[in-house]
Protein backbone atom coordinates (compact mmCIF):
# COMPACT_ATOMS: atom_id res chain seq x y z
CA UNK A 1 0.00 0.00 0.00
CA UNK A 2 3.24 2.11 -0.03
CA UNK A 3 3.61 2.70 3.77
CA UNK A 4 7.37 2.37 5.38
CA UNK A 5 6.59 -0.03 8.14
CA UNK A 6 8.33 0.06 11.37
CA UNK A 7 8.40 -3.16 13.87
CA UNK A 8 10.27 -4.71 16.70
CA UNK A 9 12.17 -7.38 15.82
CA UNK A 10 10.06 -10.45 16.56
CA UNK A 11 7.29 -8.45 14.61
CA UNK A 12 9.30 -7.57 11.60
CA UNK A 13 10.58 -11.26 11.36
CA UNK A 14 6.82 -12.39 10.86
CA UNK A 15 5.63 -9.27 8.85
CA UNK A 16 9.28 -9.38 6.08
CA UNK A 17 7.62 -12.60 5.22
CA UNK A 18 4.21 -11.68 4.12
CA UNK A 19 5.35 -8.08 3.00
CA UNK A 20 8.72 -7.93 2.70
CA UNK A 21 10.25 -4.53 3.55
CA UNK A 22 9.92 -4.12 7.23
CA UNK A 23 12.45 -1.60 9.45
CA UNK A 24 13.32 -3.08 12.47
CA UNK A 25 13.08 -0.68 15.68
CA UNK A 26 13.87 -1.50 19.03
CA UNK A 27 11.87 -0.87 22.29
CA UNK A 28 11.24 1.67 24.55
CA UNK A 29 12.80 -0.47 27.44
CA UNK A 30 16.01 -0.62 25.45
CA UNK A 31 17.11 3.14 24.74
CA UNK A 32 20.84 2.06 24.21
CA UNK A 33 20.00 0.51 20.86
CA UNK A 34 18.74 2.19 17.88
CA UNK A 35 16.65 3.11 16.34
CA UNK A 36 14.60 3.38 19.13
CA UNK A 37 10.73 3.57 19.07
CA UNK A 38 10.73 6.51 21.80
CA UNK A 39 13.68 8.49 18.96
CA UNK A 40 11.15 8.19 16.20
CA UNK A 41 8.16 9.38 18.28
CA UNK A 42 9.38 12.34 19.52
CA UNK A 43 11.73 12.88 16.30
CA UNK A 44 7.84 12.77 14.65
CA UNK A 45 8.81 10.11 12.09
CA UNK A 46 6.08 7.84 13.04
CA UNK A 47 2.30 8.98 12.09
CA UNK A 48 0.54 6.21 12.99
CA UNK A 49 1.42 3.08 15.64
CA UNK A 50 -0.78 -0.29 15.61
CA UNK A 51 0.39 -2.11 18.72
CA UNK A 52 -1.23 -5.15 19.68
CA UNK A 53 -0.04 -7.26 22.84
CA UNK A 54 1.27 -10.66 23.02
CA UNK A 55 2.95 -12.48 25.05
CA UNK A 56 2.89 -16.58 25.80
CA UNK A 57 4.64 -15.77 29.57
CA UNK A 58 4.23 -13.76 32.89
CA UNK A 59 7.88 -12.76 32.71
CA UNK A 60 8.02 -11.15 29.16
CA UNK A 61 4.05 -9.91 29.97
CA UNK A 62 5.75 -7.94 33.08
CA UNK A 63 8.30 -6.53 30.71
CA UNK A 64 6.31 -5.89 27.88
CA UNK A 65 3.25 -4.25 30.11
CA UNK A 66 6.11 -1.23 30.49
CA UNK A 67 6.66 -0.90 26.79
CA UNK A 68 3.12 -1.09 25.45
CA UNK A 69 1.73 1.56 28.42
CA UNK A 70 5.05 3.90 27.41
CA UNK A 71 4.44 3.40 23.67
CA UNK A 72 0.59 5.00 24.19
CA UNK A 73 1.47 7.27 26.43
CA UNK A 74 4.25 8.92 24.50
CA UNK A 75 1.89 8.87 21.27
CA UNK A 76 -0.82 10.33 23.47
CA UNK A 77 1.42 13.38 24.02
CA UNK A 78 2.72 13.63 20.91
CA UNK A 79 -0.88 13.06 19.06
CA UNK A 80 -0.18 10.18 17.18
CA UNK A 81 -3.02 7.88 16.68
CA UNK A 82 -2.83 4.58 18.40
CA UNK A 83 -4.89 0.83 17.58
CA UNK A 84 -4.44 -1.63 20.05
CA UNK A 85 -6.57 -4.50 19.11
CA UNK A 86 -6.39 -6.76 16.23
CA UNK A 87 -10.24 -6.25 14.91
CA UNK A 88 -9.43 -2.39 14.97
CA UNK A 89 -6.19 -3.11 12.81
CA UNK A 90 -8.05 -5.07 10.09
CA UNK A 91 -10.45 -3.24 10.24
CA UNK A 92 -8.21 -0.33 9.45
CA UNK A 93 -5.96 -2.02 7.03
CA UNK A 94 -9.26 -3.42 5.07
CA UNK A 95 -10.15 0.39 4.74
CA UNK A 96 -7.18 1.76 3.21
CA UNK A 97 -7.66 -0.70 0.79
CA UNK A 98 -11.07 -0.08 -0.12
CA UNK A 99 -9.60 3.35 0.06
CA UNK A 100 -7.46 2.39 -2.52
CA UNK A 101 -10.22 1.14 -5.11
CA UNK A 102 -13.05 3.77 -4.14
CA UNK A 103 -14.17 7.37 -3.54
CA UNK A 104 -15.85 8.50 -0.13
CA UNK A 105 -18.53 10.62 -0.33
CA UNK A 106 -18.05 14.25 -0.16
CA UNK A 107 -21.10 14.83 1.38
CA UNK A 108 -21.36 16.40 4.62
CA UNK A 109 -23.19 14.50 7.41
CA UNK A 110 -25.71 16.95 7.58
CA UNK A 111 -27.04 16.85 4.43
CA UNK A 112 -28.01 12.70 5.74
CA UNK A 113 -29.79 13.63 8.60
CA UNK A 114 -33.71 14.07 6.69
CA UNK A 115 -33.34 10.88 4.56
CA UNK A 116 -35.81 8.44 6.05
Amino acid sequence: MGFKIFATETTAEFFEKKLGDVKVVHKISEPERKPNIADLLYEKKIDFIINIPNTSTLEKYVGMLYDEYQIRRKSLELGIPVLSTIELAESFVKTLEWLQKNETSKEPLGSYKDVN
